[in-house]
């Protein structure tokens, strides 16, 4: 007579109200992916002076850089966000930290107002690559009613991010010139990526969990019947707020 086979495997589980090590472990390591951005992005506020200096520009010859910046960010948070539900979070986001830390130094070899223009308006395109998806990997990772909490400690990490590297900054210009600036700040952000690469996932089940609130209602609904569209997408790219906001965040 056979023995009847008994499953030992244990179905892992993450619960509402009961943090897990792996689900910490994937969100601190997106919010401070979204910090290290900030290295590639903030690392210029540092060295305008100094480029001025540098080549003879005006504020108002400086001011070309920012203003196609601003509009390249604000376009991107619209391309990205739509390529972030598409593709997948994780890869947006590494692709953009890979893409931001090319064009800083793309920028850091310039010469001209044009290259000036052109290099950071792509750093900037992939630093759009940003927000949208680390946003895309707390939402997954955590039930509905606790993403106005760990949204904000995501958004406060940027700021962060943004205090650190002014010093950092600082200190490289102080010791190799304006490109310092641009040069080595990414390279903690490119550290940081392999990290990130390593240890997110898009979400508990790529990791092999199952979620309690994977039933509730709102998620059903919005996964049935309120899935995005292009128009959707249109619609909010379109709305003046949102642009205003984007402009801000830049």
């Amino acid at each position: 007579m056979s023995k009847p086979v008994i499953s030992t495997k244990t179905t892992k589980m993450l619960y509402r109200n009961k943090l897990n090590a792996r689900q910490l472990a994937v969100f601190f390591c997106a919010i401070t992916m979204y910090l290290f951005y900030y290295f590639c992005k903030s690392n210029l506020s540092v060295a305008t002076e100094p480029i001025q200096q540098t080549f003879g520009f005006s504020s108002a010859q400086f001011g070309i850089i920012l203003t196609t910046a601003s509009i390249v960010y604000a376009a991107g948070q619209f391309i990205n966000g739509f390529l972030s539900d598409r593709i997948g979070a994780k890869a947006i986001f590494f692709i953009g930290a890979i893409g931001a830390i090319i064009g800083n130094f793309c920028f850091g070899f310039s010469s001209s107002l044009v290259l000036f223009v052109v290099t950071w308006a792509i750093a900037t395109y992939f630093l759009s690559m940003g927000w949208a998806p680390s946003m895309k990997i707390v939402f997954d990772w955590f039930p509905q009613e606790k993403w106005g909490l760990y949204g904000g400690i995501n958004n406060a990490f940027c700021f962060l991010g943004s205090a650190l590297v002014t010093p950092l900054a600082g200190v490289c210009i102080a010791n190799f010139g304006w490109k310092g600036a641009f040069f080595i700040p990414p390279l903690f952000t490119l550290v940081f990526a392999i990290i990130f690469l390593i240890v997110v996932k898009n979400t508990p089940r790529d990791a092999g969990f199952e979620v309690e609130w994977a039933n509730d209602e709102s998620l059903q609904k919005s996964s049935s019947e309120e899935k995005v569209g292009r128009k959707d997408y249109i619609k909010a790219f379109c709305n003046g707020k949102m642009q205003i906001g984007y402009f801000c965040d830049f």
